[in-house]
Order: structure tokens, then sequence, then C-alpha cells
């Protein structure tokens, strides 16, 4: 009896894992205003980093259709009192599934004037900080969150204020990345004269965001040593056929291991790797 429950639980288990990495349509983000105390550099990191996430062309972000009840909401109620409550309504009324948060948590802009032989020098120095969070709107949970700074110094105000949006862009570029991995499965692979894979295809493409050069993990879907999955290998993407297909060349993993895609491609998933900050 104890043997069926543990095998019925392995293969329910198995189950959700079949589901959680197959090609998935777009998740639909939502991109709650900004807050922070500096209006110009909230606003302009709002517009950036929405550029941003639109570029990843893994994720479709909500337009402003219901900016009035935003605005409405915004008015309603001020930045202290804005809670899970506000971000989870914000994220149903726009048709999202996640909801990226940002708060500017320093804006400094200084003015630094110092008297030469020539006149007076005129420089400026800037720093910025920024908390950025994607909520999961069904659960409330809070997914992923990190923080960004940038410090720049420099004799032109508005140069130094792109310099300092361009870092901070740059840094939440790999967290946004992170955020909002590729899924995808195995369709079929290819041998070389001796049996061993040297290619495989994939189900996902150009509507998930999948680009040439891009790291896999590939995982096998089977009950290892207790876990649902174990990663084998890695794959890197070296054509992008269509909306939904890509192909790849194995990069690293044990080569007997890795015969088993070719008798059994769907055994095997595939998931972007995190990528880290440099």
């Amino acid at each position: 009896m104890r043997k069926n429950v543990i095998l019925l639980t392995a293969m329910f288990c198995l189950s959700l894992f079949n589901q959680s990495f197959a090609s998935e349509p777009q998740k639909i983000v939502g991109v709650y205003p900004f807050q922070g105390a500096n209006e110009e550099i909230k606003t302009a990191l709002q517009a950036k980093i929405s550029s941003e996430l639109l570029k990843l062309n893994r994720v479709v972000v909500v337009d402003r259709k219901n900016e009035v009840a935003q605005l409405e909401m915004q008015k309603q109620r001020t930045e202290a009192f804005m809670n899970s409550e506000d971000i989870g309504e914000f994220g149903r009324q726009s048709g999202a599934g996640y909801v990226l948060l940002g708060t500017v948590t320093q804006g400094d802009v200084e003015k630094i004037e110092k008297l030469t032989k020539k006149g007076t020098e005129v420089s400026w120095q800037v720093v910025i900080g920024l908390d950025l969070s994607v909520i999961d709107v069904a659960t409330g949970k809070v997914l992923m969150s990190e923080s960004f700074s940038s410090m720049k110094k420099s004799d032109s105000r508005s140069k130094i204020l792109n310099d300092c949006y361009t870092d901070i862009v740059r840094k939440s570029s790999v967290f946004l990345q992170n955020s909002f991995p590729i899924n995808g499965e195995v369709v079929s692979a290819t041998v070389d004269k001796k049996g061993y894979v040297n290619g495989i295809v994939l189900n996902i493409g150009k509507e998930n965001g999948v680009q040439v050069k891009q790291r896999y993990d590939l995982i096998e879907k089977q009950m290892i040593d207790s876990k649902m999955f174990d990663i084998v290998g890695v794959i890197e993407i070296i054509e992008v056929s269509g909306e939904n297909m890509a192909k790849a060349r194995i990069v690293s993993g044990n080569k007997e291991r890795l015969k088993a895609i070719y008798e059994k491609p769907t055994s095997f998933a595939v998931k972007t790797r995190a990528i880290k900050n440099k």
C-alpha cells in the first residue's frame, strides 16, 4: 500500500514538473508605478526598465489602458500606505500574472560649485538606488527581489543622469532575465557516427524570446535519488528556426548519459541558465 502511495506521489510530482517545463505562452507582466520621492528619477527609471523588459521578447508588458484608474488609486493613497492588496488589484485590473515593483530608495542630485582662478567651476554628483521586486499576482508572493545602485560625477547634469540610468538598467537587465526564464522541451536529437548526440531540436523559438548563443540547462525529467529532475548538461542555441522551434548544440555533459536524448527526447527539458551580474 505504501509503495503505491509513493509511486502515485512520484507520478503526480513528475506530471507537475512536465507542465512547468513545457513551452509556455509569454508571461504578462504589469509594471506598477514606481515609488520614490524624486519624481524625475522614478519616472525616467520606470520608462527605461519597462523598455528593457520589452527587449527580452519573452514577456508581454501590459500597456496603460487602465491609466486613469491607476492614477486615481495613487491619488487616494500615499506611498506609505501602498500594500500588497493594491499591487494585486493593479495586476488583476491589468490582466497581468506578475507585477514588477520598483522603489527609488535614493535619488540625490547634488550641484557642486568650486572657486578657481578662472572663476566658478560647476560639477554634478548623482547617487541613485533602486529596489526591484517581481510579485506573483495569484499568490501575492515576492518571487525575486534585488537592489541596485549607481554613483556618477560629471560637469553635465543631463549626462550624469543618463549615465546613472544606463548603469542601473544594465544591472537590472540580468535580474529581469533571471526573473522570467524561458522553459522548453526537447523534440528530437541527432547523433554522430559514434552514436553520441551532437544536436537537438527544441519546441521554443522567436515567440518565446529564444536567441542565438543563449545557453540553457539540459534537464532530465524523471525521479532520480528522490529528485524530480537532474541537470545533465548545458546547451547553446545555434539557430532559431521559427516561432516555436530552435536548434542547439551540446556544450557540456556526459556523452554516454546524453545518448538517452536520442532514444527518449521528450524526457528532457531546458531552462535558461541563471546569469550573474558582472
